[in-house]
């Protein structure tokens, strides 16, 4: 992540998205000093934590009470780094989407869903 600071501060429109809080809390934890500046990005709106999950889930696999808790342990997480719970479920990558998502992410108030995968079988 430190490329990712240092192209923040040569281009300063340039904005970054991470997801998955572990990753953060382990930087925290093993790296202060980057992590501050991790921080201070976020805070100036060129560093966005966003994904409401734990971490970016396989959804065929759990079941709904698990991928209830990898968004109740995400907005945690999240709202610790940056104030606020996401908005946007952020799941780029999987192998098929549960038919529950829709129902979970709407009762747990979270309006927005992003994926770069929904189409890639049709190429």
């Amino acid at each position: 992540y430190s490329n990712v600071l240092q192209l923040m501060n040569k281009y300063p429109q340039f904005t970054f998205t991470m997801s998955q809080p572990p990753l953060y809390f382990h930087i925290r934890e093993k790296q202060p000093d980057l992590a501050a500046r991790i921080e201070e990005k976020v805070k100036g709106g060129q560093w966005e934590f966003t994904g409401a999950l734990e971490v970016e889930a396989d959804t065929q696999i759990p079941v709904g009470e698990g991928l209830i808790r990898c968004i109740l342990y995400g907005q945690e997480r999240i709202k610790a780094i940056r104030g606020s719970v996401s908005d946007t479920v952020w799941i780029p990558d999987v192998f098929g989407y549960s038919q529950c998502l829709p129902q979970i992410f709407y009762l747990a108030e979270i309006p927005n869903f992003f994926t770069t995968k929904i189409l890639w079988s049709t190429i």
